[in-house]
């Protein structure tokens, strides 16, 4: 068993050392931001947790369910920003702030409802009106000045889901504020993007992370395994192949150098 693994990790010192270097944090990081978390998080309830927004601002971070539904949440049209890969120019993703939802209206006695109906070609009867001949109409709510606690980043959305004249992300009759809580911090790139469009951002703004699903517990096991074998390889592949020999109780055997002479002349007979 440790011939294969010395046979095993010598053949994986080919590769460069910075995909070796790369590969160990990539591997934890499987292992404690995704498998572990999902694995509590089933174990605990295993289905999205709804909330509504002032919820969501009350509860502490650290007791934030790593999978959440806003039920009562808003997002202002156009105010979105999106990242590029540098290389392609491809759309990598989106991000766009979220409001709690305040519905605010006025009254508007019975004489100028009528006259607001002719106006808008609406017939009076397809509104009720209340008891003092007067109906609540309501009105765009201004956010412009508002801090958004909440940030969604969605990595999924397509060129066309967003496009002026064909897309429908805000507007499809499946849109939701939903996603997974990983604790991350929103980068500040994207905070510098919402600052220039004159979009304020909290500092301790929520960002979940839309379209990513909760992980099956055995498939979070596997790749809790797979990960850690590939986090302990990628660190003996930077042990010296001597030490590893000793270790696995391998010899290794170097050829002798030639000298000039032999390698340039046949052996001369006695």
């Amino acid at each position: 068993m440790k011939s294969f693994l010395f046979k095993t990790i010598v053949f994986l010192k080919k590769p460069s050392i910075i995909y070796r270097f790369l590969a160990i944090p990539v591997a934890f990081y499987a292992i404690f931001s995704i498998a572990i978390p999902d694995i509590q998080f089933n174990m605990a309830s295993g289905k999205t947790v709804e909330m509504s927004f002032d919820q969501l601002i009350k509860t502490p971070k650290a007791e934030l369910p790593r999978y959440l539904k806003i039920k009562d949440a808003v997002v202002p049209s156009g105010t979105y920003v999106y990242e590029r890969s540098k290389k392609r120019g491809t759309l990598r993703g989106i991000y766009y702030p979220v409001y709690p939802e305040q519905k605010q209206s006025i009254k508007i006695s019975g004489a100028k409802v009528d006259s607001l109906l002719k106006a808008a070609n609406v017939k009076s009867s397809s509104l009720q009106n209340e008891a003092d001949s007067s109906v609540s109409i309501p009105i765009m709510q201004d956010y412009s000045s508002t801090e958004a606690k909440l940030v969604i980043h969605d990595t999924h959305v397509q060129e066309s889901d967003i496009n002026d004249s064909t897309g429908h992300y805000f507007d499809s009759p499946t849109f939701s504020i939903e996603g997974r809580n990983s604790g991350d911090a929103i980068p500040d790139d994207i905070k510098s993007l919402f600052t220039e469009d004159g979009i304020k951002i909290s500092n301790d703004a929520i960002l979940l992370k839309k379209g990513e699903t909760v992980m099956k517990t055995s498939s979070a096991i596997i790749l809790s395994v797979v990960a850690l074998i590939i986090g302990v390889l990628g660190i003996l592949t930077f042990f010296p192949t001597n030490v590893l020999a000793n270790w696995a109780g391998v010899s290794i055997v170097s050829e002798p150098a030639k000298n000039e002479g032999e390698a340039s002349s046949p052996e001369n007979k006695a």
